[in-house]
């Protein structure tokens, strides 16, 4: 909504049974997906507090839909993972074996670690991700 004092959400609850206050609009309506979710996980550096590692999942009708950044040369969607993980189930033991398929060059050593390292914590992270947006369509 957007009015006098500025913009804000509105929970659809909160909106069923208060509608629209005098002088606001309701400029965009967000409805979620049926059977969809997503989640986004991250890692940094304790010291620096310098990005290491960040994965991005959303659990689809047609599968999951994975990408990794930091860790990689550049924002990469993992379809090979993706398709080692189609039909589930989202436990870390699989997606640390879909992730140990995937070639070592995608991830970029450096800032002390290695490409073994970064698969491994790149894993860990899709796998925490997955897990959470599974739950939310539980």
């Amino acid at each position: 909504m957007a009015g006098p004092g500025g913009r804000w959400t509105v929970p659809a609850e909160e909106f069923a049974d208060s509608g629209v206050p005098a002088g606001a609009v309701v400029t965009a309506l967000l409805v979620p997906a049926a059977g969809q979710a997503a989640a986004f996980e991250k890692t940094a550096d304790r010291a620096t507090r310098y990005p290491v590692c960040a994965t991005a999942v959303r659990i689809t009708p047609d599968g999951p839909r994975i990408a990794v950044t930091g860790a990689t040369a550049r924002p990469l969607r993992l379809r090979g993972v993706e398709e080692r993980l189609r039909g589930g189930p989202y436990t870390t033991e699989a997606v640390l074996a879909a992730f140990r398929a995937e070639p070592r060059e995608l991830f970029v050593p450096g800032r002390g670690t290695s490409a073994e390292y970064l698969g491994h914590l790149a894993g860990v992270l899709a796998a925490r991700a997955l897990q959470r947006a599974d739950q939310a369509l539980a």
